[in-house]
Order: structure tokens, then sequence, then C-alpha cells
């Protein structure tokens, strides 16, 4: 599976657009010195768990929503490759 985001690409992300699946999302949490976030595929919006998707390596990976944030990409700018 080719990734949909790669090293290097710059994200857009549009955080008054709610989460619905499937999209890419950036998810966000608070950590100790400031935020951590990760980009995932979202595949399911639960009353407490986002379900996201990994593609390298592919796995399945629920996140609480109680903890994190998520934020939909609208624009993916690729890198000069």
């Amino acid at each position: 599976m080719v990734p949909v985001l790669r090293p290097g690409d710059i994200v857009l992300v549009n955080p008054n657009l709610p989460p619905v699946d499937p999209a890419e999302v950036v998810l966000w949490r608070k950590a100790e010195g400031g935020r951590e976030g990760v980009i995932r595929t979202l595949e399911a919006v639960g009353p407490r768990e986002w379900t996201t998707r990994t593609w390298t390596p592919s796995r399945q990976e629920a996140l609480r929503r109680s903890e994190w944030k998520a934020e939909v990409i609208v624009v993916r700018i690729a890198r000069a490759r």
C-alpha cells in the first residue's frame, strides 16, 4: 500500500470541520512540555474512541476521544521529489 502522506509533505487542516470516516486526520493531545500529534486514516467515529489506521506498517488502532482531538486534513502539498 502506498502511503497517502510522506515525510516532508505539508498538510493544512480545518479545525472547524467535524471528523467523519473515512478521512485523513491529524490527531493531537497534550503531552509533557507541549503537544503530540500523529497523522492517521480515520476509519470509524465511535462515542468514546477514534478507530484509526496506520499504513507503514498496516495496523488498526483505537484512540480515546477524551484524550485526542481530531482535525481533518483538507490540503496536502507534496514535497519536491
